[in-house]
């Protein structure tokens, strides 16, 4: 990445840090149910309706938020977003009545996604040439990878050390204070190159929505990035019959989370990045990510569920997490080498991501009910259902590559 000078690496640092601090703290009540409950003294019903509050406004907020990438400019997108979560957190601090907590939740999910994440698709290409935005995105979320791991270990030893207010408050103000570094950062050092045109013919219009919605790669790559998610569904629930069916120790299940949640990514996507400026096609990654997740999964519902297959498990979940952390920097790229205008990539994006995380809505449940009313043999059938997922989208890469061939072609 000899193109990159230090101005762009200290942006995509800070924003590496700044998206995982400013998308955690929108999930801050889900990470620490208990902490959050016994601090501020809520009910599960209390609890679980501020996460339903995020919830819906992260389903929404996606498009909405490319709409608004596209519309405002990316600096000030990204600033609103920071120091707005900064405060909500700060303010969370005093320990609000639980009705002032529902208003904070949602401006929590409104600046993690409704703000920031059109502009963060963006702010993120804005970096460098377009020749090199894999690699941006891969290390972009490398860099996301190793932030999580550092603000993870910083809260785990300010929770250890802590009673549950003081644990709590300490918790909010650290992730109110990355979110003002970044902001800082972006403030002073983001001159919004390569912005969007003053051409007015450039500036976005609301009928550009409808182009986005007409346009069939973005819903073809939308169903792609859609089944790809699906692997981290596969892996969620692998994950806890690791103890339950496999008779894996906690302490190495401690180890194999660890190195999935902290390690993987770190490595795996920086590497997918350039995988993908390689190939010069994130779809044939997604292929690839697509294709091992479909033979892992199926030898994950064929083979006996006994201790004498437990490092086949152990494989399993660790193959599908790197093969998860190769396709997420392949989400963005891919609208790129549909041929998506710029002037409504961000658009573009939020309505692929809306596509993408519909699943969450219903995915969790299905297999929570199937697992409840057929017990093991219901974990056989969400995986035959996952495996339905992960053809479709292979047939939707295979659909999408042609789609780029004939508009090529038609040029």
């Amino acid at each position: 990445m000899k193109k990159l000078g230090w101005r762009s690496w200290l942006l995509l640092i800070f924003a590496g840090f700044g998206y995982q601090v400013l998308n955690g703290s929108a999930f801050l009540i889900n990470s620490y149910y208990t902490l959050f409950a016994n601090g501020m003294n809520l009910t599960a019903l209390q609890v679980g309706t501020c996460m339903t509050m995020v919830g819906v406004v992260t389903t929404i907020g996606y498009l909405f938020g490319g709409i608004l990438g596209d519309i405002f400019k990316t600096k000030t997108l990204m600033l609103v977003s920071h120091f707005g979560c900064a405060a909500c957190l700060l303010y969370m601090t005093t320990f609000p009545p639980y009705k002032v907590l529902l208003v904070i939740e949602f401006l929590l999910g409104f600046f993690a996604i409704g703000t920031y994440w059109g502009s963060m698709t963006r702010f993120v290409k804005s970096l460098g040439p377009t020749e090199i935005e894999g690699k941006l995105y891969g290390f972009f979320y490398g860099l996301c990878g190793l932030s999580g791991t550092v603000i993870g270990l910083i809260v785990s030893a300010i929770v250890a050390n802590s009673g549950n207010e003081t644990g709590l408050r300490l918790l909010l103000t650290t992730f109110a204070v990355v979110n003002i570094l970044a902001a800082v950062v972006i403030l002073i050092f983001y001159r919004g190159y390569k912005e969007k045109s003053e051409d007015p013919d450039e500036k976005f219009k609301l009928e550009y929505l409808g182009e986005v919605i007409r346009m069939p790669e973005v819903w073809m790559v939308g169903g792609v990035t859609f089944c790809a998610e699906m692997i981290y569904s596969v892996m969620a629930y692998v994950s806890p019959m690791l103890e339950a069916d496999f008779a894996v120790s906690a302490a190495l299940i401690t180890v194999v989370v660890t190195i999935r949640v902290h390690f993987v990514r770190l490595l795996t996507s920086p590497s997918s990045g350039l995988l993908v400026d390689k190939l010069k096609s994130p779809l044939k990654v997604m292929k690839f990510a697509l294709w091992g997740s479909l033979i892992i999964t199926i030898i994950m519902t064929v083979i006996p569920w006994t201790p004498a297959f437990a490092w086949i498990a152990i494989a399993a979940v660790l193959l599908m997490s790197i093969l998860f952390n190769l396709s997420t920097p392949c989400w963005f790229t891919t609208v790129a080498e549909i041929g998506v205008h710029d002037r409504v990539r961000a658009t573009a994006v939020g309505l692929a991501c809306t596509i993408t995380f519909s699943g969450d809505m219903w995915t969790y449940a299905l297999g929570g009910k199937l697992v409840d009313s057929f017990g093991s043999i219901g974990y056989r059938i969400y995986f035959c259902i996952m495996i339905a997922f992960f053809i479709l989208g292979l047939i939707l890469c295979r659909m999408t590559s042609a789609k780029i061939k004939t508009k090529k072609a038609a040029n």
